[in-house]
């Protein structure tokens, strides 16, 4: 720069350096806090789907059966509103895993105790075997351990 001495120039330097550093902090703080918010986010949106599939086991009297622990699934068959239904919950897992996976959710500290539970009832267990075959080995894996837990 004409007219500047050399102390200045270098003066001059170290603040824009300084800028640039100042910059580079502030985009990562807000980086870091649209991180947190994606995840608050994305929790919500996760339990509203959530919610809003269990609200169909009250909603719908038919489907009580799947939350039965002792069934005989061979005198009366799984319907196809009881496969539907369970076959939703497990999608709906898979997203959450996925969202987890990717840092995007933290998932529930006892989800695991949660995935073993359900799917140990009669009508969730057998969908779970049919549909398990067309899912990604890793969310299979995942399931897999969260059922073998003790």
């Amino acid at each position: 720069m004409p007219g500047l001495t050399w102390i200045d120039q270098n003066w001059f330097s170290v603040l824009q350096a300084l800028g640039i550093m100042g910059g580079l902090a502030f985009t990562a703080i807000a980086l870091r806090t649209d991180i947190r918010v994606r995840r608050v986010q994305n929790h919500f949106a996760v339990t509203e789907q959530h919610r809003k599939l269990w609200s169909e086991l009250f909603a719908r009297p038919e489907l009580a059966r799947v939350l039965e622990p002792k069934l005989d699934l061979a005198q009366n068959p799984i319907t196809s509103e009881e496969d539907l239904f369970v076959t939703l919950l497990i999608l709906n897992l898979k997203n959450s895993f996925v969202a987890s996976k990717a840092d995007l959710f933290v998932s529930p500290e006892k989800l695991g105790k949660d995935i073993k539970g359900f799917l140990s009832l009669p009508i969730p267990h057998t969908v779970w075997k049919s549909l398990k075959v067309v899912q990604d080995r890793e969310f299979v894996e995942f399931v897999q351990r969260s059922i073998a837990e003790r």
